[in-house]
């Protein structure tokens, strides 16, 4: 009894022995696929907002996974810094006239930050630099009640105004006053147009009294 339970310990102690190893290889092996071990190079970029960004979002260049987001400053209401890193192999497609815009890759969820290739007559851009952005058109945004909010409240503000107009020309009286004032406005028209066509007739008398 005692020999068959020391087989047991061994054939456990070898299997967790094998389990951890088996944790630790798939553990590195995610970890060299998400270039946890690879040298990252640093950038920051300025935005208006910070809606959809976190620390962990995702960096793409051409659509490829190239980093992510690793802090959200904020500096003042407008003014809010994004610092995201980059493999250090996608170092040198970042040039002076690379952009960054931020985008929402999907309908709903985090949003992300795209960067532009440079074009090869521009320099590489340092480490640590800052780089432009730009906002791309997220519906989401649009539909949210933060922008949708002011915009009702301008298209109701519109339709106040309308109404006011509306009500005004209702009244028979200050209809009739309206077309009558156009009525009155046509002989000056009229006057308007005589008066063009005599000082035609003068520049021309003009030009041709006066020497060449």
């Amino acid at each position: 009894m005692k020999v068959k339970f020391q087989k047991i310990e061994r054939i456990a102690g070898i299997f967790i022995v094998v389990a951890m190893v088996g944790a630790a290889s798939l553990t590195v092996l995610a970890a060299i696929k998400k270039g946890w071990f690879q040298a990252k190079v640093e950038f920051k970029t300025k935005v208006l907002s910070a809606d959809g960004l976190r620390p962990g979002s995702q960096v793409t260049i051409s659509g490829i996974r190239a980093g992510e987001i690793t802090d959200v400053e904020l500096i003042a209401a407008d003014n809010i810094i994004v610092h995201f890193n980059i493999s250090e192999k996608f170092h040198k497609q970042i040039r002076k006239d690379s952009k960054v815009y931020i985008v929402r890759p999907f309908v709903i969820g985090d949003k992300a930050i795209e960067l532009t290739v440079g074009s090869n007559e521009e320099e590489v851009v340092q480490n640590g630099a800052m780089l432009e952005s730009e906002m791309s058109f997220d519906m989401l945004e649009l539909v949210s009640g933060k922008k949708l909010g002011p915009f009702l409240g301008t298209v109701e503000g519109l339709m106040q105004n309308v109404s006011v107009l509306a009500q005004a020309f209702a009244d028979p009286k200050r209809t009739q006053a309206f077309v009558k004032m156009f009525d009155r406005m046509d002989p000056l028209f009229m006057n308007l147009d005589k008066m063009s066509i005599e000082v035609t007739r003068l520049t021309k008398e003009m030009n041709q009294i006066m020497p060449q």
